[in-house]
């Protein structure tokens, strides 16, 4: 993992990265709400480590916390835990409720893997990545400097990363968040191998859709900051980090995406969301985003957790907004009246939650 190209999908990733500061004149936040304490904000589970994806099941609410290995369900009397996962990144429920996926693993780790469970039947296990061994569907994108590179800086940034200055996709594994499809399916977020995959019913594994690199030609003051002053004017691919995905109007998808690279201000705001059509063609439909870590879909409006802003935005109809603010969210919900938001928990006296807030 080449720590200039991609940003580490972990608890330790998450809360150990450094704040951005917005670069986005899009976004306006006159008509935004705070989480610090309106009454009509209810904690629905506290002490969580990391909610990485809520899931709604027949009025239920489940969430994956990557912090404490598990998944559990809000119920009257509070949170219980369902099921122990080990680097549980994702949970989401099939249409009909009966279908339990699980994505979990981690960066660089053995495991990653979707699991798919169905009442007392024996789950159904994909491996990711023997998948990515495999296949390696980006192993032919080429990612690094791709435009007005030079001997020192590309010397310089081989000493960054530790690899070539370019260089093609390479075997990673590390799946995330998971959106249902037709006929028992599965999409899942590869945010190691930089492409949305699809799981069968069955367990078969097949690739939907590559994300394209994240192009960026450095400023002076951007190559300074990352200590590769002799790189301005260069143009360097980002690896695309694709954090979550949900269905989208007519078979399309939607996915966010971190930029790649370090999470700092020296970068500006790059995280995006794309759709992938039915027929598999991307294209982005927003950017500028702070730590785009998830994203709902309800009635034409879409709702991205930045993780880095501090805030939910939402954009579609009525336009761009901040829909509330509310330190480090990690992932969001949506329903017709309701939002139902996690967030990191970043020390021991500031546990995340999980709170629902009307819409």
């Amino acid at each position: 993992m080449r720590m200039l190209n991609r940003t580490p999908l972990t608890v330790t990733g998450v809360a150990g990265a450094i704040v951005l500061v917005s670069t986005s004149a899009a976004v306006a936040t006159p008509a935004a709400r705070s989480s610090d304490g309106p009454s009509s904000d209810r904690v629905l589970a506290s002490g969580v480590g990391a909610p990485f994806q809520i899931a709604l099941r027949k009025g239920t609410v489940y969430y994956a916390d990557g912090g404490a290995g598990t998944i559990s369900k809000v119920t009257p009397k509070g949170a219980k835990v369902v099921r122990k996962v080990p680097g549980v990144a994702g949970v989401e429920f099939s249409p009909d409720g009966a279908t339990m996926a699980i994505a979990s693993g981690g960066p660089g780790g053995p495991r990653q893997r979707v699991t798919l469970v169905r009442g007392h039947r024996k789950p159904v296990v994909s491996d990711l990545l023997r998948y990515e061994q495999r296949v390696n569907p980006d192993r032919n994108v080429t990612y690094g400097v791709v435009a007005g590179g030079n001997s020192t800086c590309n010397q310089a940034l081989a000493g960054l990363t530790g690899g070539s200055a370019t260089y093609k996709g390479a075997v990673d594994s590390h799946p995330y968040q998971l959106a249902p499809l037709p006929g028992g399916a599965f999409a899942v977020a590869e945010a190691g191998g930089n492409a949305i995959l699809r799981v069968s019913r069955k367990g078969a594994i097949s690739t939907i859709a590559l994300l394209p690199p994240q192009r960026l030609r450095f400023t002076q003051a951007q190559a300074n900051a990352i200590g590769v002053p002799s790189c301005a004017g260069v143009t360097y691919a980002f690896e695309p980090v694709p954090t979550d995905v949900e269905r989208g109007p007519r078979g399309s998808l939607l996915v966010t995406t971190l930029p790649g690279g370090p999470e700092s201000p020296a970068l500006g705001a790059r995280g995006s969301v794309y759709r992938i059509s039915k027929r598999g063609g991307v294209s982005r439909v927003a950017t500028g985003f702070l730590g785009a870590t998830n994203l709902s879909l309800v009635r034409g409006r879409v709702y991205v957790s930045e993780l880095f802003a501090g805030r939910i935005t939402r954009f579609g109809k009525g336009g761009r907004r901040t829909a509330m603010k509310i330190a480090s969210p990690v992932s969001v919900e949506a329903t017709r009246t309701k939002l139902y938001v996690g967030t990191l928990g970043t020390g021991p006296k500031a546990p995340g939650k999980v709170v629902r807030i009307p819409r």
